[in-house]
């Protein structure tokens, strides 16, 4: 009987141990998920964001970052989630950062998930469109205070346009081409009328104001 509550409170404590342990992690990332929600997009762009390591410590950490394979997916949260399909497609500006105690560093990060691929070396290409993609990002202490060390693990889903909607169908498309046409084709025409018309005055024979009073002067003497 004595021995039951000991073998309760060793296992709580094994439950709460990863919980313990990343509080007791000098530094902290933010946030720990992130969705790119680009249903409502047109086509797939490249993404462009940072996120924060904040040191929480007296002293200087440095901190290992990297993009894991997901050890689990959380389909139940996000209907049909899949596995990112190539890492490639995700840069990320640092691989190791140095955050000064009590400071905050944000790393830049791009995603560029391109229209389709091939898969495995297949010769059948795979649409990226429609698709939930879930990556993990891995940051890991590698020097600085901190009695346990273990890694923060944060989520990135991406939840890419349904279908490709090209320009001329999107909503307040604007066919700038077609306007700057039209008004090239008015610019044209009025100075091609300008110039039709100067042509015409040039060739237009010029009259002599002194013939004009020599001949009045002669019709003068006969009346």
């Amino acid at each position: 009987m004595n021995g039951r509550p000991i073998i309760i409170t060793f296992v709580m404590l094994l439950l709460l141990a990863p919980v313990i342990s990343q509080i007791a992690q000098p530094y902290e990332i933010n946030p720990a998920k992130w969705v790119f929600y680009m249903k409502n997009d047109y086509e797939l762009k490249p993404l462009y964001f940072n996120f924060q390591i904040k040191n929480t410590d007296n002293g200087t950490i440095k901190v290992k970052l990297s993009t894991i394979h997901p050890d689990y997916l959380y389909s139940d949260q996000y209907p049909g989630d899949q596995v990112f399909p190539d890492y490639s497609w995700i840069t990320i500006s640092e691989s190791e950062v140095t955050v000064p105690a009590g400071q905050t560093v944000e790393v830049p990060v791009k995603v560029d998930i391109p229209s389709q691929y091939y898969p495995n070396g297949s010769s059948t290409p795979v649409s990226n469109y429609n698709k939930t993609y879930e990556a993990w990002f891995l940051a890991d202490q590698t020097q600085g205070a901190g009695n346990i060390q273990v890694d923060y693990r944060c989520r990135w889903v991406f939840q890419t346009p349904t279908v490709f909607v090209p320009l001329s169908e999107r909503p307040g498309y604007i066919n700038y081409a077609l306007y700057v046409a039209i008004i090239g084709i008015i610019i044209f025409i009025v100075v091609a009328t300008w110039g039709v018309f100067a042509i015409r005055k040039r060739k237009q024979p010029a009259k002599n104001p002194k013939s004009k009073r020599k001949q009045k002067s002669d019709d003068d003497i006969f009346s």
